[in-house]
């Protein structure tokens, strides 16, 4: 009971960080669109941005994390390890305006009275938007769409039996996402952001021992950080 009932905390303070995070994610928006008219008003520079039309950009973004929890009134050690790995590539179509792909692969893993593995596969178009025309870097605005396939393994574990569920399925996937991408030598960037993700999934859940089979409609909401490196190119496969 203690155990739902943590899960259930953890998921209304992630709900409550997702909502926050749209929020701000809105307010750049909306400051951000200011700024963008008003730089578009002026005579576009295209060799002062690295971001520009004609080129490729294509990199690699990660993050990982790691938690352990001693609870004393249960005896229990928890540990946790989350990480994450995303390709992506594109074309500039017009000057800071970046059209192109994401493949991101999520895995968390849990130890404790209650195991936990998941992965989460997601593949979809990317559209980046990037804020200022300067040499060395610029805020950037991201929306991805796209198809998430899920898969979830439950195991509990006492001193007379086991239990487990699985449960697998896809849907679809977006993410919003925010950050800074800084330029040197006008090839190399290194991104920092943050992104706020939001899953709808139809699985198939099945509870073992039973062999018990259903359906059922999952809503998965989530914040992440992240880094990496990207390099632009004039010319790809040429």
């Amino acid at each position: 009971m203690k155990l739902i009932q943590h899960n259930l905390n953890n998921q209304i303070n992630q709900f409550r960080i997702v909502r926050l995070s749209l929020l701000l994610f809105l307010l750049l928006s909306c400051s951000s669109t200011g700024l963008i008219w008003a730089q578009d008003s002026i005579p576009n520079d295209s060799a002062q941005t690295p971001f520009r039309q004609g080129r490729w950009f294509t990199g690699l973004v990660g993050g990982i994390s790691s938690t352990r929890a001693d609870v004393k009134s249960e005896e229990d050690k928890n540990s946790s390890n989350e990480y994450s790995i995303s390709i992506s590539g594109g074309n500039f179509v017009k000057d800071r305006w970046l059209i192109g792909g994401i493949i991101q692969f999520d895995r968390t893993d849990a130890d404790g009275l209650t195991d936990l593995n998941t992965e989460i596969l997601f593949i979809g178009p990317q559209a980046v938007r990037y804020l200022s025309d300067a040499e060395r870097g610029s805020l950037f605005l991201g929306l991805s769409p796209g198809y998430t396939r899920y898969r979830n393994v439950i195991r509990f574990t006492d001193d007379f039996s086991q239990t487990e569920e699985i449960s697998e399925g896809s849907g679809f996937g977006l993410v919003l996402s925010f950050g800074y991408s800084y330029v040197i030598f006008d090839r190399i960037a290194f991104d920092i952001g943050i992104a706020v993700v939001q899953r709808w999934l139809e699985v198939e859940r099945t509870q073992m021992p039973g062999n018990v089979v259903f359906s059922d409609d999952i809503n998965l909401r989530d914040i992440s950080f992240s880094f990496g490196f990207k390099v632009l190119l004039d010319r790809f496969l040429q």
